[in-house]
């Protein structure tokens, strides 16, 4: 019973450390890291003078204006593309014509079957039994002159 239960532990921690192994490749090194700031070091974070420069609610200057975004799509600009409902719409139809289509596809190959079939009962019935016999002997000397050539023919090692 304890032995049970260690295997099953073992199996529990093999997993975890599977995971573990798979996630390690990805985090940072302590070389990764050499030119982040840290408190101790904060000469890479932004100071207040750096953040003197950017755009505020006071001071919007540098915040985009209308005329900046001009080239951007209007609404009436959209109205001619096709929305959520529309493409929804058009999916469903696509989909019920789609099966539509494979029905007919399936009855079709269903046909050719039943024809392909029921021409091998008309050969087969046809067929002469002298000619089969005589085919099935030619299959036979063709089967044994392959095998001669390849006793004759040197192996590929």
């Amino acid at each position: 019973m304890q032995q049970e239960q260690n295997t099953v532990e073992f199996k529990k921690i093999n997993t975890r450390l599977d995971r573990i192994e798979q996630i390690l490749p990805t985090l940072a090194t302590k070389d990764d890291l050499k030119g982040v700031p840290t408190q101790a070091d904060p000469k890479g974070f932004l100071t207040k003078d750096d953040i003197k420069g950017m755009p505020t609610q006071a001071d919007p200057k540098g915040f985009l204006t209308q005329a900046d975004v001009t080239w951007l799509a209007t609404k009436d600009d959209l109205k001619v593309f096709a929305t959520k409902e529309e493409l929804k719409a058009e999916s469903k139809e696509t989909r019920r014509y789609m099966q539509i289509l494979i029905e007919e596809v399936k009855a079709d190959i269903k046909l050719v079957a039943e024809v392909v079939v029921e021409t091998n009962r008309v050969i087969a019935r046809h067929t002469h039994p002298d000619l089969r016999t005589d085919i099935d002997k030619i299959d036979l000397r063709v089967l044994k002159l392959e095998l001669k050539d390849k006793k004759r023919s040197p192996r590929a090692s």
